[in-house]
């Protein structure tokens, strides 16, 4: 049965040096790299960690304060599609970008 770890972490490479210490978002990242999870966006996108295009939260919904600090980690085997849903509907309702995942046939 595939996990799924889902949601925003408030956390990010660019913060690393805010949060010098054991723990902070690049291990984390190398934690669960190790134990075959990778970030769906990172990796679909093909983007590096800390240097993401899309943003997935407006800080106040201000648009001049966009971050990626949402996250979606999954085996890449179980998953088929993985998407940062930017519709204008949503930013009504939060000021984070929801996250749509597709798991495969083969579960």
């Amino acid at each position: 049965m595939p996990i799924v770890f889902m949601g925003d972490t408030n956390s990010n490479k660019q913060f690393d040096h805010k949060h010098n210490r054991e723990g902070n978002h690049s291990d984390t990242i190398r934690l669960l790299n190790s134990w075959g999870y990778e970030s769906m966006y990172h990796y679909f996108s093909g983007e590096e960690q800390g240097k993401e295009t899309v943003p997935t939260f407006r800080m106040h919904n201000h648009k001049d304060k966009p971050y990626h600090i949402d996250f979606c980690f999954a085996k890449p085997k179980f998953v088929k599609h993985f998407e940062i849903i930017t519709e204008k509907k949503f930013e009504t309702y939060s000021d984070h970008n929801p996250l749509s995942i597709e798991l495969t046939d083969d579960l």
